[in-house]
């Protein structure tokens, strides 16, 4: 019986929660809790915006990087060039005639390339084809050339020079790996600047109502004080020990409404939040607690912090600099070799 009371309270207790924590309410005022304030805090604040982009732009770094080992298709092509201009020649009896001719031309070349990234070569499929035409005064002079290159195949590999595609499958895949850790990092110290902004206002709302409520009684009871001292059944000394506690209340007060108004300044900048909107913080209640042993920490760490993989590739483009200061130093040579089919017409 007592179990299924409880279970009731528990219930009703989670609804009251779950409604006041509602973001914002009909009066223009946002009644926040700590989940709420951390929800909107890795939104939209404005470390949560810095790292979003920065993590961005890894992203398309990366994807660069993989596009690079897609096949690139090239497509060259020339715009019909013609050209006419009169041109002196010798006729069959010895004398000259000046004649008119154009010239038109046009080509089309298309590729196809392969990175290795192993070997730092490349492969290559190429097709062109083009025209070459001659135009005289005669119709009968009129000549045509054609060549195509149907297919050519060929191949580019260096022999003894740096080959930078080798290190960056290494090192470009550990750095957007990183860059997600450093995101997810910057999350988690979003949450924790937000906490910390949270209960800085917390404590600053608490201590002015404390503030209000001590003024308040202390101005009660200096009102009843100065009636009974019109009376005469008090002593002026303790009518001014009453006045001088109501001025010490009046000084807190506006101490605490002055760190109030700063710690929410504060916390409306860190969330972006317009300051036509009043805040109301709801307290949270902990009423679970849980233990972390050392070593599932240490695990934990090592398999989720940007620091080692940091640390790995630091390694790595260090030994990528001193591979790149070794092969440049040394003799240099470059494999090339090119299959293909080749045919001209008049």
């Amino acid at each position: 019986m007592r179990y299924g009371i409880m279970k009731h309270i528990f219930i009703t207790l989670v609804l009251l929660t779950a409604i006041l924590s509602k973001t914002y309410s009909q009066n223009n005022t946002y009644v926040l809790s700590l989940n709420d304030a951390i929800r909107i805090a890795q939104q939209q604040s404005p470390d949560a915006l810095m790292a979003k982009h920065k993590f961005r732009s890894s992203y398309w770094q990366y994807r660069s990087f993989r596009a690079t080992y897609l096949p690139g298709i090239v497509l060259n092509a020339t715009m019909p060039n013609i050209n006419r201009s009169i041109e002196s020649i010798t006729m069959p009896d010895g004398s000259s005639d000046y004649v008119p001719r154009s010239y038109l031309d046009y080509s089309l070349d298309l590729s196809i390339n392969q990175r290795i990234g192993l070997t730092g070569g490349e492969v290559f499929v190429n097709s062109s084809f083009g025209q070459t035409s001659n135009f005289y005064s005669s119709p009968d002079t009129v000549t045509r050339q054609f060549l195509a290159n149907m297919i050519n195949i060929g191949i580019r590999q260096p022999i003894f020079s740096y080959n930078p595609y080798k290190w960056e499958k290494k090192i470009e895949p550990l750095k957007y790996d990183e860059a997600r850790r450093v995101y997810m990092e910057a999350n988690e110290q979003v949450a924790i600047n937000t906490i910390n902004k949270f209960f800085n206002l917390l404590t600053a709302q608490i201590e002015k109502e404390i503030a209000e409520k001590n003024y308040h009684n202390y101005d009660t009871l200096y009102k009843i004080a100065k009636g009974r001292f019109n009376l005469g059944k008090i002593a002026e000394n303790e009518l001014l020990q009453l006045e001088l506690n109501l001025l010490k209340a009046d000084a807190s007060l506006e101490q605490s409404q002055l760190n109030y108004d700063n710690n929410l300044f504060l916390f409306k900048s860190y969330l972006r939040i317009k300051d036509g909107y009043e805040i109301k913080l709801v307290p949270p209640v902990i009423d679970s607690f849980f233990d972390v042993p050392l070593e599932k920490a240490i695990t934990e760490a090592k398999n989720n912090t940007s620091a080692g993989l940091q640390f790995k590739r630091r390694i790595l483009e260090a030994e990528s600099q001193v591979n790149q200061a070794k092969m440049n130093g040394r003799f240099d040579a470059q494999i090339y070799a090119q299959f293909g089919l080749t045919q001209t017409s008049d």
